[in-house]
């Protein structure tokens, strides 16, 4: 088994806002107001949108068969098995397995939902991994 991790850049200022909901998120900076068009850092129901759209990413990966799948807000851990057929190549040890998916193909999974993903917190399938989501 191998895991990857995932973190989400900017996950607080992601969650967009209905149109409808704009006027509530007026921000005043050096004496000028301005409309926030995303949730921003701070609100007290922040913690909570930014977890509804990380379950969602989670229930399409699992009905995809990836998993398990862990996540500590908008911090991931996905697993992979090797499998006798995958098309996905790893490395253990100096021994090949085979996979049924990486962690690009994953990405493609849900790259609808248009999840801007963190380059430096990440990190490709290993049997290694450091999880940033508990620090």
């Amino acid at each position: 088994m191998q895991a990857c991790t995932l973190d989400v850049e900017g996950a607080y200022h992601m969650v967009p806002v209905s149109p409808a909901s704009k006027q509530y998120l007026i921000i005043k900076f050096k004496s000028s107001f301005y409309i926030d068009h995303n949730v921003p850092f701070g609100l007290a129901f922040v913690l909570g949108l930014q977890g509804e759209v990380t379950d969602v990413m989670v229930d399409i990966w699992h009905s995809l068969h990836v998993g398990p799948v862990i996540k500590w807000v908008d911090d991931f851990n996905a697993f992979h098995y090797a499998t006798e057929d995958g098309p996905f190549v790893g490395i253990s040890d100096n021994i090949i397995y085979h996979y049924d998916y990486d962690l690009d193909y994953i990405k493609d999974m849900i790259t609808l939902l248009r999840i801007p993903w963190h380059t430096t917190k990440s990190s490709p399938f290993g049997h290694l991994f450091s999880y940033v989501g508990f620090k």
